[in-house]
Formats: structure tokens, C-alpha cells, sequence
């Protein structure tokens, strides 16, 4: 009881006061419960690595006289957690990873709801003392010098308001799985998928939120292995017959009873395997993907491959997700699901209704370099699905990863934003970017995911103080002119590999001098050190950017015309490689590209193509192809490859006009233009608008490594396939972004050179 009273009035102070506990001036004594956990023994071993790192004191030998800190469920700390009601680890995952860090007069109690909670506990005291891991290694660390310690003023009680906190990836780059681990657990985030095999090896850092995968699990769940072959009715009739399920293949069959019954009983059986699982997500396989084309999944809407509301499978989605949870609550009641809201089921059908056992999670997308708020598509989308969380992809490079990701404050203010909703997790951020060389957007994500509200600009200027000393004044204004020149410029990157694909309409000579001249007022201060080191980091990194551009800033760069000397010169064949241009000529949110082309033939066999125009990272087998078909169909593919189904079936379209044909021995004028901002994408052929597209999707913003003109692969492999062209223009309406051809190999066409004018 005189515990219990003591406890009220510190928390007392706590809100009303203050109330001086002291400091520690020698090595204290750390003591742990008689059959300690993994994690309260790394707790251990964290707080006497730090203080001995702060003080330079040794914690071998405790006297009678050393204070006391104790650590986790010692019986002492255990009347204390007592009297707060919080949960345990089966319980729901509200309060898990609340801690109580208190001074009771005599003894330092470092707490928590569970073992992960008890570690927090342990770096807030050590944030307390002025301890910070920015990113991870000795680089990212600031352990300050310290003759004492301080003991709290009065209790800090501290429950996260995001219930789930992850930031995945970060391993790689220089940083090690271990250094990963510990940089999640000292920041307070309680998951990294990518390493969830790994913390068997680190059950020391408290473990992490235990989910069934992370989405996109049909196929642990229904494996193919085991039902295809006598449950074929399982899977998605497709254009007449039944196909696996799998990446970039095909769903299941989502209106099948014995389907919605086996995941139901598979979500349960793993609950019951794991009796601290948090969530079972449900999810199709990843991408745009085959559905199920019978009668009953056709009656619920959608089309494959078709863009708008009528290629929705939304209500198909939620309709199978609802039958799910629905068998679930009578096996496991206290046990959820949750729903991703992703791709073309992104947006809610209405009328929505989810059981009650059902959470969502809507993944991010629109403009990646500025926040989400009630005004934005994305909030809206949230706001309508009533969403439990996001799934955020800003962090989701797929470039050089020292790029620097002008997204920091973005993401900070998301977060606030979010947490003024009462949006309880933040899923996902998948980062697999450098945090070495865009520590502070990793920085801020960690901090106000747990507590949003955190002063963005207080948390920024902190880290620039910590982290650069002398030099804080001008990084400080490098990270904030890093981010407000990109979100005052035109680029609006809706997807995220366009983040490390930045154009020349932000990083212009101006923006990157004035960079440049804030790295080199900070190199001047701090010249050497480990100040000096973090600077190199954003030095490297800004150099990434800059010879990324250099290519697009040339100043004798003008709008391209190539004109061939005759018609006839330039041939599709199997003995001519196709032309290839460099990605610049469509680096830009607007644009054009015009062509005029005359086809000697077509190909023999039937599921082959040509492929017109690519643009993409592999050159011709592009992300997206304008192509003919067999039949001489004109139209758009979407693979990443110029693979076909079967012989004899059509091509695998991705966003399809009704298809028209086109002769050959004609003369052809083909255009496409695109307005990435407002979202439009039209197709003409010979002046006619043949598709224009007024919602399309973020996939068609051009970002290529390279664009080809020709002949496919797939083609080729028929025999001899030839066409012509008779001239290439390249126009954009906002931006120049022009490069001289390729290089040399790439201009030669059987003997002739392409002129330029």
C-alpha cells in the first residue's frame, strides 16, 4: 500500500509539478529479476555499455553504497506496473509497449508492459541524458561526456500513439542486421519484417509485432502445390480455364465457399500456433493480377485490366475479406483481420460495410513530396475506407541508394496529420534506400510515430546540433532547402522509384549550387572528425544527385528531331537492333513523342507482338510497350517483358483501348502524350485520339533508363519481321529535357548515321 501511495503522488507531480530526484554520481548498482528474460539482460547490458561510455565509470564491482537501478519485472517494479492495469502479451496490442521510468527515492525503475517496453524504458533514461541514435553504427550516435547522471523530475509514463511502428529495410548500404535491430528497438519502432527470421536472434531486443507475413499471403495459405491439382475450383477461371495462383498470375477464386472456409481455418490455425500473432493480413499476390472471371466473382464487377471504376475489384475484395472474418469471429472472437486496400481495390465500394473484426490499411499513393491531409486524394481515400493505418511507400527506393529523398518533413507532418484522425498504425515503410545518407527522414518517422506531437522544427534542429556541432547552421539549412526547393518545384513523384529518379525541373544549377554552397560552408566549419564524416554522408549523397541531372543540364540542349534520309533506312528486322534513346527524353511529369512508321509485315505466329515503342529499364522488354499484335491490334502492354500467355490467346494487356487495326504497306502517324500531373495519358493514331485516359494510374509516369524504337524480342524469335520508320520527334510541353542520342553504337543502322538537326 505505501507503494501504491507513492506511485500516485509521483504521478501526481507528474501532471501538476515537479519534484527534484537528484543525480547519480558513481557507478550504480543494476539489478535484474532472479530469472531474467533475454531482453532484460540486453537492457542490462545497454545501460552499463552507455554509462560506462558516458562517465567512464566501472560496473563490475556494486558497493552497499551504489545507487540502485532496477530493470523489468523485479518484485519492486512489479507493485508498480501493477497499479497501471497494463496489459500482458496476449492481450490486445493496445498498451503493449507502454514504460514507466520513475524514481521512488531510493531506486531507479525502468519498466514496461512487456520486454520490448522494459528496453524503451531503458533509452528513454538514456535519452535523458542526452543520448541520441540518429542512424545506425558509432557514426549515428551521440553519447555525450558526463561526470553524472540525472534522475527524472518526476515520472515519465509513455505509451506510443501509433500501435504499430515500422520502418523495414534499413539493413544494407553499411548497415549490418544487427546495427538494424538495434536502431529500430533505441527508437522505439516494434517491427522490420524483412529481419523477422532474425529475431530469434534478437528475442534480447523484446521481439517485434507479430503478423501472418505481411500481405500478399493467399499463397502461404492456399498453396498451389497442395489443392491446384484437385481443387482447381480454388483458383481464378481465366479466359476459360483455371490458373495458379501466384505473382504477377492470378488470385484465387474469392466467391468459392470452400475457399472463404479454408483461409478462415488457415488465419486460425495460425493464431492458434501464435498466441502473441497480432494481425493475419489478406491480400491478392502483389500487382495488377488475373481475377477470377466465373460467374459468381463477375457478378460482384470488375474487369480484368480495365482502367476506372469498371476494373475496380474493390467490392469483390471486401466482400471476400468480409465472409472470412465472419467465420473467423466464431472461432477466434478476439481476433482480427486485416484488409489491404491496394492497387485497383484501393478504393472503397459503396455502400462499405466491414465486420467489425476487420482493420484497414490503405496503401499510399499521389504526390510522394507533399503531406496528406483531408484535402489530398490519399486523405480522402483513408477518411472513406475509415482506415485503421497506412502503408507508406516514400521510403521505397529503387535507384542509386545514396540518393537524397527530399521527404522528411512530409512524412513528419503525414504522421501529425494521421494522428490528429486517430490513425493507429503506421504499417509500413519499406526503405530500401540508404539511412546512412537520408538519416532524417528516418529520424522524424521513428519520433512521431510514437509521439506526434513532437515539434518537427525543434526535432530538426536538434538533430542538426547533434549530429554536425559547428557546422548545424548551414546543414540545418541544407536539409530544409533540400526539401522546400523540391516541393517548390513542378515534380510531383506519385510513384516511388520516381523519388530517386529526380529531374533537372527541381536539381536545376541554381538549386544545386545553392546546395552545393551550404555543404561547403559545413565542410569549412567542422574539417575533420565525426562531424566532418556525417557531412561527407550528404556530400556523397548530393553528388549522386547532381551527376544524376548533369546529363539534362548541358546548355546547348534543345528539342530533338530525328529525320531519316528516306523511308525505308531505319528497318525492324532480325538483323538490326532497335534504336535506343536515353531515358531524358521523357524524364519529364509532360510531354509528347510522335512517329511515323510503315510495316512490310506482321508476325506468323499467333501471341506474338512488335513492339512499336518501350520505355523502360531493359531497353525494348520496357515497363511499358506500345505494340502490335498478331492481328495487327494496335495497343498498350504493361509486363515488364514482352511475355504472352499461350499461343493462341491474346496478349496480357494492362490499360486497353478497344484495339484498332492497322495495315500494313501504309504509312502510319503514331502519338502518345502524357500529362503526369493531371493524370492523363492519350494514344492517337493518324491524328485520332484513339484512348485517352483522364485517371491514369501513377504507373504511367515515364521515368526510364532508356526508351527503344523497334522490334521486340518476342517477335524476333518468329523469324524475319520488318517494318520502318520515317521519322522521331520528341517534344515535352513543360519541361526540356533533352540529351544528344545514346552513343555512337546505338546511332549506327546498318551502315547509315542518323542526323540530327
Amino acid at each position: 500500500m505505501k507503494k501504491l501511495i507513492l506511485l500516485a503522488a509521483l504521478i501526481f507531480l507528474a501532471y501538476n509539478g515537479t519534484t527534484r530526484a537528484g543525480q547519480i554520481a558513481q557507478a550504480p548498482d543494476i539489478r535484474l529479476p532472479e530469472v531474467p528474460t533475454p531482453a532484460e539482460r540486453h537492457a542490462q547490458a545497454e545501460l552499463a555499455h552507455f554509462i560506462q561510455a558516458m562517465t567512464g565509470w566501472s560496473l563490475d564491482s556494486p558497493i552497499e553504497s551504489s545507487p540502485v537501478i532496477e530493470i523489468g519485472r523485479t518484485e519492486g517494479n512489479l507493485a508498480y506496473l501493477q497499479t497501471l492495469n497494463l496489459p500482458d502479451e496476449r492481450s490486445a496490442l493496445a498498451g503493449r509497449d507502454t514504460y514507466l521510468v520513475v524514481h521512488d527515492g531510493s531506486t531507479l525503475r525502468l519498466c514496461g508492459a512487456n520486454d520490448r517496453a522494459t528496453l524503451y524504458a531503458t533509452y528513454a533514461w538514456l535519452r535523458l541524458q542526452g543520448c541520441r541514435w540518429y542512424f545506425p553504427g558509432e557514426l549515428g550516435q551521440i553519447i555525450p561526456q558526463r561526470t553524472s547522471l540525472d534522475l527524472p523530475d518526476s515520472p515519465i509514463l509513455s505509451r506510443p500513439q501509433f500501435l504499430v511502428r515500422e520502418i523495414d529495410k534499413i539493413q544494407g548500404h553499411g548497415v549490418s542486421d544487427l546495427e538494424a535491430m538495434d536502431w529500430a528497438s533505441r527508437n522505439g519502432l516494434n517491427r522490420q519484417f524483412s529481419l523477422h527470421r532474425k529475431w530469434s536472434d534478437a528475442s534480447a531486443r523484446g521481439g517485434q509485432v507479430l503478423w501472418h507475413r505481411l500481405a500478399h499471403n493467399y499463397e502461404w495459405m492456399l498453396p498451389v502445390d497442395e489443392y491446384f491439382d484437385e481443387h482447381p475450383e480454388c483458383y481464378p477461371l481465366y479466359h476459360g480455364r483455371r490458373i495458379p495462383l501466384g505473382m504477377d498470375r492470378a488470385n484465387i477464386c474469392t466467391t468459392h465457399p470452400e475457399v472463404i472456409s479454408t483461409i478462415a481455418s488457415a488465419a486460425g490455425a495460425w493464431y492458434d500456433r501464435h498466441t502473441t500473432g497480432s494481425l493475419v493480413p489478406l491480400s491478392p499476390p502483389d500487382g495488377l493480377i488475373r481475377w477470377c472471371e466465373c460467374t459468381d466473382c463477375s457478378a460482384l464487377g470488375g474487369k480484368n485490366f480495365t482502367p476506372g471504376p469498371m476494373g475496380s475489384m474493390s467490392r469483390r475484395h471486401t466482400t471476400f475479406v468480409n465472409a472470412v472474418a465472419r467465420q473467423l469471429a466464431e472461432t477466434h472472437p478476439d481476433r482480427e483481420l486485416l484488409l489491404l486496400a491496394y492497387q485497383n481495390y484501393q478504393r472503397p465500394p459503396a455502400p462499405l460495410k466491414l465486420g467489425p473484426n476487420i482493420k484497414v490499411q490503405v496503401a499510399r499513393t499521389g504526390d510522394l513530396l507533399r503531406p496528406i491531409d483531408a484535402d489530398t486524394d490519399m486523405g480522402q481515400t483513408m477518411s472513406a475506407w475509415s482506415a485503421d493505418g497506412i502503408w507508406d511507400y516514400a521510403l521505397l527506393a529503387d535507384g542509386d541508394a545514396t540518393m537524397p529523398l527530399p521527404v522528411a518533413r512530409s512524412l513528419g507532418e503525414s504522421i501529425q496529420w494521421m494522428a490528429e484522425q486517430g490513425y493507429s498504425d503506421y504499417y509500413f515503410i519499406q526503405a530500401s534506400t540508404s539511412i546512412r545518407h537520408n538519416p532524417l527522414a528516418h529520424y522524424l518517422i521513428a519520433q512521431l510515430t510514437w509521439d506526434p506531437r513532437q515539434s518537427i522544427d525543434e526535432l530538426i534542429a536538434t538533430f542538426c546540433t547533434d549530429l554536425y556541432g559547428p557546422a548545424a547552421e548551414p546543414m540545418l539549412a541544407y536539409w530544409l532547402f533540400l526539401e522546400e526547393s523540391a516541393r517548390q518545384s513542378p515534380w510531383q513523384p506519385t510513384f516511388w522509384r520516381d523519388l530517386t529518379h529526380p529531374p533537372s525541373s527541381w536539381l536545376s544549377p541554381t538549386v544545386l549550387a545553392q546546395l552545393d554552397d551550404l555543404l561547403s560552408q559545413a565542410e569549412a566549419a567542422a574539417p575533420d572528425g565525426p562531424f566532418a564524416d556525417r557531412i561527407t554522408l550528404a556530400r556523397d549523397s548530393y553528388l549522386t544527385a547532381r551527376d544524376y541531372v548533369a546529363p539534362t543540364l548541358e546548355p546547348s540542349l534543345r528539342p530533338l528531331t530525328v529525320t531519316l534520309p528516306e523511308p525505308g533506312t531505319v528497318q525492324l528486322s532480325a538483323d538490326d537492333r532497335p534504336l535506343l534513346y536515353p531515358g531524358d527524353y521523357l524524364r519529364s511529369p509532360s510531354g509528347r513523342l510522335g512517329f511515323s512508321v510503315c510495316l512490310d509485315a506482321l508476325p506468323k505466329d499467333k501471341g506474338q507482338i512488335i513492339s512499336l515503342f518501350s520505355a523502360g529499364r531493359k531497353g525494348t522488354e520496357g515497363w511499358l510497350q506500345l505494340y502490335l499484335s498478331a492481328d495487327g491490334q494496335l495497343g498498350w502492354l504493361w509486363t515488364g517483358s514482352t511475355h504472352t500467355e499461350k499461343p493462341g490467346e491474346k496478349p496480357y494487356y494492362f490499360h486497353l483501348h478497344s484495339p484498332v487495326e492497322i495495315a500494313t504497306n501504309q504509312w502510319h502517324h503514331i502519338e502518345i502524350a502524357w500529362d503526369q500531373p493531371a493524370q492523363h495519358l492519350s494514344l492517337r493514331l493518324d491524328g485520332k485520339v484513339l484512348e485517352q485516359r483522364d485517371n491514369a494510374s501513377y504507373s504511367h509516369h515515364f521515368w526510364p533508363s532508356s526508351i527503344g524504337i523497334g522490334c521486340s524480342t518476342a517477335a524476333l524469335q518468329t523469324g524475319r519481321v520488318q517494318g520502318q520508320y520515317r521519322d522521331l520527334k520528341i517534344e515535352h510541353d513543360t519541361i526540356q529535357v533533352f540529351h544528344s542520342l545514346w552513343n555512337d553504337e546505338n546511332l549506327k543502322v546498318r551502315s547509315a548515321r542518323l542526323p540530327v538537326r
